[in-house]
């Protein structure tokens, strides 16, 4: 965990700017008629709530990234690597979040309909 703690410290710059963006952005679509400042001062109060906690950071920190550092350690430790397919591959059904499961569901039953012309 130390590792992905560390990680998560790194990236806290980078997730908070793009946190912003994305709300800054979300807003303008909305015509919220909010202020720049206001709009930054909410987002900062909901992220700094959110990266106080540990499930928190993990679900703000960028994923791919993080199993990237995640497998260097591994290589550079104990010379093993582990790919998002092998995880994939070692997950148990009840590990899988139903919402997740869900949308994986959902996204076969679609992609196995025939299309017409």
């Amino acid at each position: 965990m130390a590792l992905l703690a560390d990680f998560a410290e790194q990236k806290r710059s980078f997730v908070t700017a793009q946190t912003l963006s994305s709300r800054r952005a979300f807003e303008r679509t909305i015509a919220s008629g909010l202020h720049e400042a206001s709009i930054t001062e909410l987002t900062l109060n909901d992220f700094n709530r959110d990266w106080a906690d540990v499930e928190g950071r993990l679900r703000a920190i960028p994923g791919k990234e993080a199993l990237s550092a995640f497998n260097a350690r591994l290589q550079n430790t104990y010379r093993i690597n582990v790919t998002s397919t092998s995880i994939i591959e070692a997950m148990l059904e009840s590990e899988i979040p139903t919402d997740m499961r869900d949308l994986l569901i959902g996204i076969s039953s679609f992609a196995a309909k025939r299309v017409e012309r």
